[in-house]
């Protein structure tokens, strides 16, 4: 993108120079005749440098030059001062008054334009740090937002986590394992069925409940004729698969008809181990690999 200046300058002989001088060099340019029409286009022209005549009436180009650089939006634009002034004095005051470098008049035209170009470079490094600036605030900001939506959401989840404590602990055994099959259920087709076999704290015995949730009802067998099956998974603590229960050489004798295919699995609190937990299709080899994930 082309670079602007705004050339500033009473006398239209050294605006017509400067005009064809820098147009030659790609810039785009804009012109004031005096410090106040200067001062009133820089909102909307926005230049990358500032070529400003000293010498001006009304205003002169020192007094422009503080009032550019007493602004915290146009500070960071170079200005060079062109002036027909020869004294130091005259040279210290351009600078105290916030002028970036000058050249005397009459200029020369090769040192006119590298101190143009340098003034340009200078500006560019600022404007690409002020991108970055801005964009690490962007980014800070972004970081604190998403911190503190994550802060909200642990915290909520942690109200859910209390609340669900306090309503397990509220709640009686019979209705905690009512609500896991009532839960497994939900999760299975609804040609299967879901049971218990709970282990006594007295004799380590089973004690077989079937769950029946279409009439949120449950019922206790003496025995399912899978018990071998469930002894093992309670010995293995580990998951069992059988695609059919009556061809196994365990001995089971289902008690059902919905006990055809079966997936146990162990249920353990604490490491202390409550029962099994499984799931009995009337088909053979209903649980495939993709399917058994469910417990």
């Amino acid at each position: 993108m082309n670079k602007t200046i705004l050339v500033v300058d009473d006398e239209p002989v050294i605006r017509k120079i400067l005009n064809d001088l820098l147009l030659s060099e790609g810039y785009r340019l804009e012109f004031a005749c005096d410090g106040f029409e200067a001062l009133q286009k820089l909102p909307a022209v926005e230049p990358d440098l500032i070529l400003l005549d000293v010498m001006m009436p009304a205003m002169s180009g020192l007094e422009v030059t503080r009032r550019v650089k007493s602004n915290p939006e146009w500070q960071p634009i170079p200005i060079i001062l062109v002036t027909a002034l020869d004294g130091r004095k005259d040279v210290a005051r351009g600078l105290d008054a916030g002028a970036d470098d000058f050249i005397r008049k009459p200029f020369d035209q090769v040192e006119l334009l590298a101190r143009v170009r340098s003034m340009l470079r200078i500006k560019g490094q600022y404007d690409l740090l002020e991108r970055r600036r801005q964009e690490l605030e962007t980014s800070l900001y972004l970081n604190e937002k998403f911190a503190g939506v994550i802060a909200r959401h642990l915290e909520e989840l942690e109200v859910l986590h209390n609340t669900g404590l306090q309503l397990i602990t509220n709640l009686d055994s019979d209705s905690v394992l009512t609500l896991i099959a009532q839960t497994t259920q939900d999760l299975i087709p609804e040609s299967c069925r879901s049971f218990m076999h709970l282990v006594s704290d007295e004799d380590e015995s089973l004690l077989p409940v079937v769950f029946f949730p279409e009439t949120n009802s449950k019922m206790i067998y003496p025995d399912l004729g899978v018990e071998p099956v469930i002894r093992q998974v309670l010995a293995t603590r580990f998951p069992a698969q059988i695609p059919d229960v009556t061809a196994e050489p365990h001995g089971c004798r289902p008690a059902i008809n919905e006990i055809r295919s079966l997936l146990t699995v162990p249920m353990v609190n604490q490491h202390r181990l409550l029962g099994t937990l499984s799931v009995a299709s009337p088909d053979v080899d209903a649980f495939t690999v993709g399917r058994d994930h469910v417990l």
